[in-house]
């Protein structure tokens, strides 16, 4: 069955739901079975995108942002090269937004991301995360030494300032 199928459902017993983008055909649709049940508090997104079909997936993003039970959201972006880089560039920074506009969302998993300045201020400024965990983040290749250095040591400074943070966990 499609998570859209199971977002449907509306069990009381489903509160966590994992959705693999590649999977899904229509982002409206998806957003809508999502904002539609009321019990799913927690998601994890895996933004595995392949080059074939790129739905548009703003209807996902705002419902990400406006979903007031939405408590936790796992974010995994499996790095491999692809000719939309850019374009899963920008889904990640509109999904890191939507997550900093919404008060509800209070634990974040972020996976397999690049070090960016999109993720540094997503640190530094999420002011309802309570839980955040790093998990595989890593440069992009193109990166000299002297900026991936720059980049950890922003993303430190960041994790400093947040004192919102009380929980963070980053492989070691």
């Amino acid at each position: 069955m499609s998570i859209i199928g199971i977002l449907r459902q509306n069990n009381p017993a489903t509160t966590c739901v994992g959705i693999h983008l590649d999977d899904e055909s229509s982002g409206a649709d998806l957003a809508e079975a999502l904002e539609q049940n009321p019990f799913v508090t927690s998601i994890s997104l895996d933004l595995l995108l392949g080059d074939e079909r790129w739905p548009d997936w703003s209807s996902l993003v705002r419902v990400i942002a406006t979903r007031t039970i939405l408590e936790k959201v796992r974010c995994r972006v499996p790095f491999v090269p692809t000719a939309r880089r850019n374009e899963r560039a920008a889904l990640v920074r509109s999904i890191l937004q939507a997550i900093q506009q919404n008060s509800s969302i209070q634990s974040v998993e972020l996976e397999h991301l690049l070090l960016t300045p999109d993720l540094v201020t997503f640190v530094d400024t999420a002011s309802s995360i309570t839980t955040l965990s790093l998990l595989n983040i890593h440069y992009d290749m193109d990166m000299e030494s002297a900026e991936r250095e720059q980049g950890t040591r922003s993303l430190a400074v960041a994790l400093q300032r947040n004192k919102n943070i009380q929980s963070l966990k980053m492989p070691c």
